[in-house]
Order: structure tokens, then sequence, then C-alpha cells
């Protein structure tokens, strides 16, 4: 009976591993594993000569790793883009084998066929998550950053390797190094040490390589999160996504995710320290990489693989209830919550998100009455607490930031832009005037009107001024874009959905105007030359303190941007 279980398991395994890969390279090409596409491009680029950091796929998709990414990428350049397809789409099958592996091993799964049955099914439970066909589709280097992470805290490595894959994976993408205090708490202090030190010797290395796309990473690249899109789209399953889907202004937003993640991560690492006390290492360590997925700035889906494991956890029991929220978690992890169920918005558009947050949180109530944990944070320094009474102070905390957000959502932000549906719109006479030249200038008794962007102006590509509407209580944006520029976005809040601005053509100048200087109001011919190439724009917002304007080209790259002007506004 037993063999017929591993034969059923294994045959429904390749089944849904078999159609995996080939729905994932039949794609259209435009569509193939594109993130895949980008790490290649990137690394062909920079061959040729183009800043890792200034690169753009064909679709606008621009590289956002750090640059040790891009050292790691880098042999793949040499490979036909095809060959690495095929490749990557099999080893990422073969890495969703790896994690169910590793999982049965540290859970002791004993039995030689009891084993194969579960690890197949664990395998075959990952492999139908979203998280899991996301990482096929896009052809995501998520999956591997998760593994090398999950083997590690696993402690499955040789003693003096212990932390070594945490820091390589921390290196390759950011959110791994929460793990490194996590190995602290736990008392590898060691190997947090060690994870630590290659995470540096590795951003270290990709510095003496490239020194210039480095530094661009390290201190502007990381902190710019429009390059990564729009972050308020529900494929961001973080507390900073849920937060942004309410344009809450910028300020309160930032206050309010850095308190909810750090009280997340409070309670996470007082239950993963109980848990691996209890030698549920594997839950402890599902736990940290559920809270990596809350509190990072982006979470999309293929970033989410932690949440699929804490439900594959979950549903091993013992208890009744806990094997409920493994089906719980697995099920909204595999379909769209409010496809299948009739649920309010808010839990429609964050359901993935409240799992993270509860596999985090939700600890601290199973182990409501553990004893009081004390952690050693530097000699002399200690913190004790308890899960539960962590968990208690955070929901105090958390409904206080869920009352002043509700204080703040009036003054969410608002844009509006102009196009021909809205000119009668009396607020846009304000924003627009009726002057069509707005580089006029008086020269030898003519007034002269001459482009504000394009070759005139040195190549600008985008160039503005904005004015306070005090009566309506709007801020009017009216400017031009270069001949270069075939789309402009304007971003109310960093990490918001950009609004597309339409352009339309330059309108004919008066054939006179009045000089203005002159008190007798003497009418002065005006010569038009402008190369009209132009295009002009105009926006209306309440709130322009940390709005975006970006103007693109043809190939999807950012060729102006008007952040600074605007904030200085």
């Amino acid at each position: 009976m037993r063999m017929v279980s591993v034969f059923v398991s294994a045959g429904v395994f390749l089944v849904l591993a078999v159609w995996s890969v080939v729905a994932a390279l039949t794609r259209p090409a435009y569509d193939r594993l594109a993130d895949l596409h980008v790490y290649l491009g990137a690394v062909r680029a920079m061959r040729d000569g183009i800043p890792l950091y200034s690169y753009a796929a064909e679709n606008g998709d621009p590289f956002t790793y750090p640059p040790f990414a891009a050292l790691v990428f880098w042999p793949l350049g040499a490979v036909p883009e095809p060959v690495v397809q095929a490749g990557w789409t099999l080893v990422t099958v073969a890495a969703v084998m790896a994690m169910a592996t590793v999982l049965a091993v540290r859970n002791g799964v004993a039995g030689r066929q009891r084993f194969l049955v579960v690890t197949l099914a664990a395998a075959t439970v990952l492999l139908a998550s979203a998280p899991v066909q996301s990482n096929l589709r896009f052809g995501q280097v998520s999956i591997f950053v998760v593994l090398l992470a999950l083997v590690d805290a696993l402690g499955l490595l040789p003693r003096r390797l212990g932390g070594v894959l945490i820091g390589v994976a921390a290196a390759i993408k950011l959110t791994p190094l929460l793990f490194v205090p996590y190995l602290w708490v736990v008392g590898r202090r060691r190997d947090a040490v060690r994870s630590g030190a290659v995470f540096v010797a590795c951003a270290g290395l990709a510095f003496a390589v490239w020194p210039s796309a480095s530094a661009t990473f390290w201190t502007r690249a990381v902190f710019t999160t429009s390059r990564i899109g729009d972050l308020s789209s529900t494929g961001n399953q973080s507390l900073n996504g849920t937060l942004l889907r309410y344009a809450i202004p910028t300020g309160e937003r930032m206050i309010a995710w850095a308190a909810l993640a750090g009280l997340v991560c409070l309670v996470a690492f007082l239950c993963a320290r109980e848990y691996h006390r209890r030698g549920q290492v594997a839950l402890a360590a599902v736990v940290i990489g559920c809270a990596t997925v809350a509190v990072s700035p982006v979470s999309w889906t293929h970033h989410q693989i932690w949440t699929v494991l804490a439900g594959v956890l979950l549903m091993a029991g013992p208890r009744r209830s806990r094997i409920a929220a493994g089906v719980i978690v697995l099920v909204t992890m595999s379909v769209q919550v409010g496809a299948v169920l009739p649920v309010g918005e808010f839990l429609r558009d964050n359901a993935r998100a409240l799992c993270a947050v509860a596999v985090c949180c939700g600890g601290a109530i199973s182990l409501w009455s553990a004893a009081a944990g004390r952690v050693r944070l530097l000699p002399g320094l200690a913190v004790v607490g308890r899960p539960r009474t962590a968990l208690l102070y955070c929901a105090a905390a958390a409904a206080g930031i869920a009352g002043v957000l509700a204080v703040t959502q009036d003054r969410a932000v608002t844009a509006q832009v102009y196009a021909a549906g809205n000119a009668q719109d009396p607020v846009w006479s304000g924003v627009l005037g009726d002057n069509p030249c707005s580089g006029m200038g008086l020269r030898d008794g003519k007034w002269i009107c001459s482009d504000i962007t394009g070759p005139a102006m040195g190549g600008l590509q985008l160039n503005f001024s904005a004015g306070r509407d005090e009566d309506a209580g709007v801020i009017g944006i009216e400017g031009r874009v270069g001949p270069d520029v075939v789309r402009l976005a304007y971003v109310p809040v960093q990490g918001a959905k950009p609004v597309d601005v339409p352009l339309w053509p330059e309108q004919p100048a008066p054939s006179k105007a009045p000089d203005m200087s002159d008190s007798g109001g003497t009418v002065l011919p005006v010569v038009d030359q402008r190369s009209m190439t132009q295009h002009r724009f105009a926006v209306i917002t309440n709130d322009v303190a940390d709005a975006l304007l970006l103007a693109y080209d043809r190939s999807g790259r950012v060729i102006g941007t008007g952040g600074d002007k605007l904030h200085d506004m």
C-alpha cells in the first residue's frame, strides 16, 4: 500500500512539474521568463559599457538587485538565452524538491517510503502555489535565495560553514539579512558573525569589480523605490504595500510602517527563539522568513515562498487547529481569495500579507504559557520577555497606529491630469494660462518664443513650473517634454501607482503680444522659434511633498525626472 502511495505521489508531482515547465517555456517570447531576461540583459549591457543601473529591458524593467547579484549572473550572459531559460526552469523545479527534502529531513520523518511520500506531497503543494508558479513564469531568483537561507537556518551545514549561505543570499537579495539577528537570538552567534562577514565580503568583491555600480546602488538605487514599479498594487503583499494602497502621506506611512515592522519582528524573534528551544527549528526559521515577507518594502508574489513553507509545516499538525490554519494559509497562497469567497476589499487586497503577519504573531498564542526568555544582545545587555507579553503590547500599539492612520485617511494624496474632457474646468485656466509660449523673452524689440526642452536647452527632456491655488486648495503643474519623450508618468506618492499624463501638441504662438515692461502697453511682434516637437502637459494635485514626474523614451528608460524640483516648491 505504501508503494502505491509513493508511485501516486511521484506521478502527481511529475505531471505538475512537466505542465509547469512547459507552461513557462511556451509563453509568448515577450512574456517568457521576463525577470531572467532582465538579469541576462543587464550583464550583457555591462559588457557593452552600459552602467548596470541605467539598463532597462524592452518592457522598461530595470535591474534592482545589489551588484553582487550581477556578478553571480555574469557567466550566464555568455550562454544563449533559450538554453539558460530551459536550464533555469528545470533547476527551479529541482529547488522545489530540495526545499521539501530539507523540511522532511529537519522534521525527522522516519522510514524511507514515508519520507518519499511526505517529501513528494510537500513538493507538490509547493509547486502548485502561486509564489512558486510566479518564480517559474518570470524566471525569478527568489526561490534560490529562499533555499540558501532555509538550508542555513535549519542548521544543515557543517559547523564551520554555518551562516555562509545566509550571507551569500543576503548579498544577492537584501531581505535574508533578517536571519543574521535570528542566528544571534537562537544562540548561533558565531554563525551570525560569519553570515554578516560573508555579506560584507560579497558586497566588497562586487565593489572591487564594479566600484561605480556599487556606489550607485548603495547610495541611490537602494533607496529609490520608484524603480521597482507600482508598490501599491495588490501584488505587493507587505505591510508597506498595504499602507501604500490607501495613499496615506509618506511621512505618516513611513512611521506606521517602521512601527508595525518593528512590532512584527519583535514577536517573530521571541516566537522563533521559543520554537528553536523546543527543537522546532524548521518552524522557527519559517517564522523569520515570513517576517522578511511582512516587513520588506516590497514582497511580490514570487517573494512569498516562506508563507507557503509555513502552511506546509502547519499542515503537519499535530493539533486540528494547526492543520486548519495550514489549510487556510495554503489556500490563500494558491488562489485569489476574492475569486472564491465573498470577502471585503481590505481582506481581498491584503490576504497574503495578513497570512505572513499571522504566521509571525500567531505563534505567540500557541506559546501563551511559555516561560520568559532571555535574549543576550551584547555583553551585559539582554532583553527578557514572553511571546504573550510581546503580543499584547504589539496588539495595543497596532491598534493605536490604526487609529492614527484612520485620522489621516482624509489627507490622501490625489492627482488629476489635463485632458480634453476637463478643459472647461475653471481650475485648469489658472494652471494653463492664455500664453502657449513658456520660453518667451524680449530681444531687439521683439518677443522671442523659444523651446524650453530639447536641443535648445542642452538636451533637457522635462521642464515645468508649478503654482499653488490657495482658494481651490490645489497645486498646478504645467510644462513641456522634449522630442525624445514618448510617455510621462506622475507618481503622487513614491511607490504608489503612476498616473499616465496625456501629452498634447504645442499651440501656435500669437503673432503679437503686449510689452509688459512698457507702461504704455506697446504691442510687439512675436517670433516663434520653437521646433514644435515638444509636447505640453498639466497636472493638478493637493500635495507634491513626495511626488515624482518621470519621462520615458521609446526603450522605457527614464530620461527626465522632476522629483527634486517638485519637492522644493
